[in-house]
Formats: C-alpha cells, sequence, structure tokens
C-alpha cells in the first residue's frame, strides 16, 4: 500500500502552526519580562520559526528524486 502524500503537507501545517503559536506566545512574555517597549521579539521569534520551517520544507522537497 502506497502512502498518502497528504501526511506530507498536513505535518508541515501542523509544525508551522504549533511553532508560530509557541513563538508568539514566548515573545510575548520575554517583551513583558525584559520591559520592551518596542516588541521586538514578538517579531523576530515567528518570522525565525517560519524561515526554518521554509528551510526544513524546501532541503525535503529537493532531496526526494
Amino acid at each position: 500500500m502506497k502512502p498518502n502524500n497528504n501526511y506530507k503537507y498536513i505535518s508541515f501545517a501542523t509544525q508551522l502552526t504549533v511553532g508560530l503559536v509557541l513563538s508568539v506566545l514566548i515573545a510575548g512574555w520575554l517583551d513583558k519580562k525584559i520591559g520592551l517597549k518596542f516588541p521586538l521579539f514578538s517579531i523576530l521569534l515567528p518570522l525565525a520559526v517560519i524561515t526554518v520551517t521554509l528551510i526544513k520544507v524546501i532541503k525535503d522537497a529537493s532531496s526526494k528524486k
């Protein structure tokens, strides 16, 4: 039985969603803890999660020939 390719996309969406939710929660906590007036971590952490997730997807997609 051939594995379903939809699991790749479900996995990607789940990783991205969980990563973004966690990064926003942690970033908000860090911004409050440090006392920054500008939401530095609230901008940088979600961008880092998106970047890392997209790099992982590109590597996974390019390794399959």
